[in-house]
């Protein structure tokens, strides 16, 4: 897969709203004022959304991070952004994910989708830079399922699409939501999955033994979703805005460390209603 950049123009746009608590203005008030000052938005908004389509992922630069009302709006162009999941109960619009130098290294973060566990996972992240780790810290790594799927056997594409495996979420030692589903779908629209390692570890554990066939099927999948032929890494920089197709890409990142903090800011997004 390709990962495309889109310019979206906004690095001059501010947006100014009246202090106090008051809710966020509706995704489309925002894109009509944001295209007041930026004309050309609506126009990169769609071919942002045309190759977020093509290849599930797609990078969003000049995008004022800080701004909560901008990535509110530019993300629900990619569905409906939500609190649902994003973060403990009761999760945040937009949640904060930092890692300063004195919190100490911190390990990979695995291949995964995001809330596995959920009768409906979300159908789209995005991942708003406001500063990045220098060097190979902190890159983000993104695999199409459907690469995946090209290099699988045909036995292991039985299993996943025909038996279903258990996804757990604990918090705290607690389980707190779980969920039995085929890791993978195949339809005329192409491939998509639900494939998180924690989920699944967890998962297991509240579940009867896996069977051979899903066990070693499963063992395939976490094997080619690292495979360097089809994995691609990527280094966001300040004012990037990556949007994932969560049920078509997996999305995980490099080992933190170093000398330069790193701070993310993540939406969430369900598919739209039909």
């Amino acid at each position: 897969m390709n990962v495309e950049r889109v310019s979206s123009g906004l690095q001059d746009v501010r947006i100014v709203r009246p202090a106090g608590p008051a809710a966020h203005p509706a995704p489309l008030a925002i894109i009509d004022v944001l295209a007041c000052q930026a004309p050309q938005l609506p126009d990169r908004l769609r071919a942002a959304r045309a190759e977020f389509a093509a290849s599930g992922a797609v990078v969003l630069s000049e995008v004022p991070i800080d701004q909560d009302d901008v990535l509110i709006g530019l993300s629900s162009w990619f569905g409906d952004v939500t609190r649902m999941g994003n973060g403990p109960p009761p999760g945040h619009l937009i949640r904060d994910l930092t890692w300063a130098p004195d919190a100490g290294a911190t390990p990979m973060l695995e291949l995964h989708t995001d809330s596995a566990y959920s009768p409906h996972p979300h159908a789209a992240i995005a991942l708003g830079c406001a500063e990045n780790s220098e060097g190979d810290w902190g890159n983000t790594e993104l695999t199409a399922i459907s690469d995946v799927v090209d290099l699988l056997s045909t036995k292991d594409i039985a299993a996943l699409t025909s038996i279903p495996v258990r996804f757990a979420k604990m918090r705290s030692g607690r389980l707190e939501q779980q969920f039995d589903a085929p890791i993978l779908s195949l339809t005329d629209s192409g491939a998509t999955c639900r494939f998180n390692p924690e989920h699944l570890t967890h998962g297991v554990g509240q579940s009867a033994p896996l069977g051979e066939p899903i066990a070693e099927a499963i063992r395939q999948v976490g094997d080619l979703v690292n495979c360097a032929a089809i994995k691609v890494r990527t280094k966001l920089e300040p004012n990037d805005l990556l949007v994932i197709d969560n049920w078509r890409v997996l999305h995980g990142r490099t080992a933190l460390g170093g000398r330069a903090a790193r701070h993310l800011r993540r939406l969430k997004m369900m598919a739209w209603a039909v």
